[in-house]
């Protein structure tokens, strides 16, 4: 069973440390040393309307120092200790600062070191992605998408891929979900502004407890599958008011079927990404296809997946985070999982069911399996992908755009 230590809660020195585990029990002999794992201790800031917000900040910490993402200075605090307990706040209202600039902070103190924090920009509506408001996470998502329709690139932002919230569902479920990309998703009715994509694609670290069947039939055309028709429409109706009003319906391209050479749009709120948005390939292994062309691209998510040591990326010339099996094994959050030789695997594909689920389990695509028309594509409890019959039952993994 996963235990969950916060550090937190630790008090460490700045810089990166190196830690291991040794579990202790009553009568019973201590264990072996976990392996090391690397946790990287420094001073963290958010920031909302032109106020920085300092956590982490060490007791031989006597000032703070702020400085733009370019290494420009832009003004020294002293530090009050009487604040170490809750955030130390640094306004920037009248600095020289422009709306697009992001700020870190340094600590000063006697042998206080290695100490840079996060960047933020003091000035967005998103802050803190965990914490923030489904308003003001629907007014920095639509922020990214004017930039991005205007510029062809992405702002600087608050927001990560990688970052997380938990949204608990009205049935009491909690789901912990992470920003798959920016910018990724077409719009069913672009913003008000103009712009075509979503600002943010959110992807759940987990399924939902229950499995579902794909459809109820063997049957793999995703227009008219149990999936989109039932299943997760009833899912869209569990999350709380707040969170509905903000999402945004986009288009997804999936194959029309298994055997259909023809590409069509889904539009819809609640979507499974499809085969290739996941593993960044169409193929089951170097030869064997898995899925149709022209579902998409990779997120984001998926494509910064580590490689683990000692294996080959699947595509060669680019990074995709997926890697090809070599008859040995990887180390993920759910343990040591098997690989088959020329198999793709993807580290960050692994999903429980539950939330902070202790094993990993199979999981739906979108994608109808390629060259039938009773089989889905699905990724496995190891991290590779396959067809399962659409009757049978896999995990759900809902996702939106905002």
């Amino acid at each position: 069973m996963a235990q969950i230590i916060d550090l937190s809660t630790l008090a460490f020195s700045y810089g990166t440390h190196n830690l291991k585990v040794l579990a202790k029990a009553q009568g019973y002999q201590d264990s072996n040393f976990s392996n090391i794992v690397k946790y990287d201790y420094q001073p963290q800031i958010s920031a909302q309307d032109g106020v920085l917000k300092c956590l982490k900040i060490n007791d031989d910490v006597t000032s703070i120092s702020v400085y733009k993402a370019g290494g420009e200075f832009v003004k020294t605090v002293d530090y009050d200790h009487s604040t170490a307990e809750k955030p130390f706040l640094i306004s920037l209202v009248d600095a020289e600062i422009e709306q697009q600039d992001m700020v870190y902070i340094v600590c000063n103190g006697d042998g206080v070191n290695e100490n840079k924090s996060n960047s933020v920009n003091p000035f967005a509506p998103g802050v803190d992605f965990a914490t923030d408001s489904p308003e003001i996470v629907a007014q920095e998502a639509q922020r990214i998408a004017d930039y991005f329709e205007a510029n062809g690139t992405l702002p600087d932002t608050a927001y990560k891929v990688g970052d997380s919230r938990v949204i608990e569902l009205t049935t009491g479920e909690q789901v912990e979900f992470i920003i798959g990309d920016f910018c990724h998703d077409d719009l069913v009715t672009p913003y008000d502004s103009g712009a075509k994509k979503a600002g943010l694609s959110l992807l759940p670290k987990d399924c939902l407890k229950a499995k579902q069947k794909w459809h109820s039939s063997n049957s793999n055309y995703p227009a008219t599958s149990d999936m989109y028709k039932k299943t997760l429409p009833t899912i869209l109706s569990q999350f709380p008011e707040e969170w509905q009003a903000v999402f945004r319906p986009v288009k997804k391209k999936v194959a029309e079927y298994g055997n259909s050479s023809k590409i069509i749009e889904l539009e819809t709120t609640l979507f499974l990404p499809t085969y290739i948005e996941i593993m960044g390939t169409v193929y089951y292994n170097g030869t064997t296809r898995n899925s149709k062309d022209g579902e998409g691209e990779q997120y984001a998510y998926y494509k910064e997946a580590e490689i683990p040591e000692g294996f080959s990326p699947a595509t060669p010339d680019a990074k995709t985070g997926t890697f090809k099996g070599t008859g040995s094994s990887y180390q993920s959050r759910f343990g040591s999982k098997s690989t088959s030789n020329g198999l793709y695997y993807n580290t960050r594909a692994l999903k429980g069911l539950g939330y902070n689920a202790a094993s990993s389990d199979v999981h739906w695509t979108s994608s109808p399996y390629a060259g039938n028309s009773t089989h889905v594509c699905y990724v496995g409890s190891n991290g590779s992908g396959n067809g399962n019959s659409a009757s049978n039952s896999c995990g759900v993994a809902p996702c939106f755009c905002i």
